[in-house]
């Protein structure tokens, strides 16, 4: 992990939201570099950028880029806030807040043993006044009597082991879906999970693995298809129609692939996982960001092995990430050159660009065709997949390292880079859950995802699950301009929702109850 220096309490905010017009507090705001990893908080597969800039009043919780949130992960950069609230009054105690308030609902059994009950009541008490009349009347006996025998037939009629015959029934039932790795926390629910009709779920960690993962590689000549799903390099690369690499392709495909792994600062940590005793399966540990990371996993699935490759190139010379300029910039040795990699966002890079590599090999290359690489971003962004350019150039022996910086790079316009490739990144689906979401199709029960990601991702991993349906994805801003009972309508025919806050999952679970529907929320 990088070094971090960060010296936010629990929530900064930015002077113009504080106080526009107080001087006193500008000493107390300053921002370098800031990134923070608001999975847990927004549901975001990627560390956020922050800035000083004022949000809309109006804008979603992820949105708020100005503001850094308690229960909330700084990934890298420096800086010096204010805090706006603590404990209750921060998001994460407010979500507290809200959970504490959540109504009880007695669930159907709950619901049939009290129904139960009350029939059992009136039919005890029908049978004790006909046996105590009987007993008076045609047996003879006097009141005391009488009211003794009543008594003692009402009480055996009561079935006094029925809670716990219910109570042995339902913890076998736990005991089963405990080994089926799911977790029962109210006994009564195991019964719910047989009669629920909607399913909410989570996207983020639940649905995904919240694991980037490289799924789609771009060069000028090939698209390349990665599967595989987390930072594990289990999985191969196949050509666009789903055939092998030919052992060109795959050499080329390896030189080109040097780059992402060369400039890059994170780390992919292979160990072992010895938690069940010796010989444990081997896992992979991600130190860095985890867009960096995926690409060392695409790497290692590519063949190339990060350590071996960084050693056989070092670096002499870098450009870190900077959000200002949304790229990173490394030199390396290779072969007795000096060779320059950049790698960042397409929309930066291109017009530094004024070459292109073609075919499979590094050293065949042609003029930059532009409208190719921003088509292919166009429609790799359309679904929902964030897109990274890697671009390459081999610089003079007199070029002077020292000055290189962001700002160089950008004044020399375009500073003769070759575009190498683009690569997607998506954290992708669980392969279990796309299974355990079919399964729950074909048993008639919808799922519907509730998350706080943004609405082009949240529609690509909808349609990956197949619940996006129509393509209609409904944001949190758009829920709290809708009242309560246009909800109940649009939670019916929507089965994605995007951008939503803590509030809003409990809305659209609430409108799904008031129809009558039975839902599973999980993960929060």
């Amino acid at each position: 992990m990088w070094p971090v220096l960060c010296k936010l309490i629990q929530e900064l905010q930015m002077l113009a939201e504080l106080s526009p017009s107080s001087k006193s507090l500008s000493h107390a705001l300053s921002l370098l570099h800031l990134q923070v990893q608001e999975a847990m908080l927004t549901g975001e597969s990627v560390p956020v950028s922050k800035h000083l800039h004022a949000a809309p009043p109006a804008a979603s919780l992820g949105d708020r880029r100005c503001m850094c949130y308690s229960a909330t992960a700084v990934v890298s950069g420096q800086a010096q806030g204010v805090v706006v609230a603590t404990g209750d009054s921060a998001e994460i105690g407010q979500i507290n807040k809200m959970v504490n308030t959540v109504e009880n609902i007695k669930n159907n059994l709950i619901h049939q043993l009290e129904i139960l009950g009350r029939w059992l009541a009136v039919l005890v008490a029908v049978i004790a006044v006909i046996a105590f009349l009987l007993a008076m009347l045609y047996v003879g006996l006097n009141f005391q009597g009488a009211f003794e025998s009543a008594v003692s037939i009402a009480v055996a009629i009561i079935p006094e082991g029925l809670p716990a015959m219910v109570t042995i029934v339902l913890a076998i039932g736990t005991t089963v879906m405990a080994k089926n790795n799911a977790i029962i926390r109210q006994l009564p629910a195991v019964e719910t999970l047989g009669s629920l009709t909607v399913i909410c779920s989570d996207k983020t960690g639940t649905l995904t693995k919240n694991e980037m993962s490289a799924v789609q590689v771009r060069t000028a000549a090939n698209v390349f298809h990665v599967q595989g799903v987390g930072y594990a390099p289990e999985g191969i690369i196949t050509c666009e129609n789903g055939g092998p690499l030919r052992d060109d392709q795959m050499t080329g495909l390896q030189q080109m692939l040097r780059g992402v792994v060369l400039c890059n600062d994170s780390v992919l940590q292979k160990a072992t996982d010895n938690s069940l005793g010796k010989g444990g399966k081997v896992i992979y540990k991600p130190l860095g960001a985890p867009t960096e990371v995926s690409l060392l996993t695409l790497g290692e699935k590519a063949g190339l092995k990060g350590k071996a490759v960084q050693q056989s190139a070092p670096r002499v010379a870098s450009v870190p990430f900077e959000s200002e300029h949304k790229f990173m910039a490394t030199v390396h040795t290779e072969n007795g050159k000096r060779v320059m990699y950049v790698k960042g966002a397409p929309d930066r890079l291109l017009p530094l660009c004024d070459s292109q590599v073609e075919g499979v090999q590094l050293s065949q290359s042609g003029p930059l065709d532009a409208k190719y690489w921003k088509a292919a971003q166009a429609e790799m962004s359309s679904q929902g997949l964030r897109v990274l350019a890697l671009c390459r150039a081999e610089l003079p022996e007199r070029y002077n390292l020292e000055s290189l910086s962001a700002k160089s790079l950008l004044q020399q316009s375009p500073s003769g880079l070759a575009m190498v490739l683009m690569v997607a990144i998506l954290d992708p689906p669980r392969e279990e859950a796309v299974a355990a979401i079919r399964e729950a199709h074909a048993a008639g029960i919808t799922v519907k995802m509730i998350t706080g990601d943004h609405s082009l991702t949240a529609l690509a991993i909808g349609r990956m699950l197949g619940i996006a349906g129509k393509g209609v994805v409904f944001t949190g801003p758009e829920i709290d301009r809708t009242n309560d009972e246009a909800l109940k309508h649009i939670v019916m025919q929507c089965n994605v929702f995007a951008r939503a806050s803590p509030e809003n999952k409990l809305r659209i679970v609430r409108a799904l109850q008031v129809g009558a529907q039975a839902n599973c929320c999980d993960d929060w």
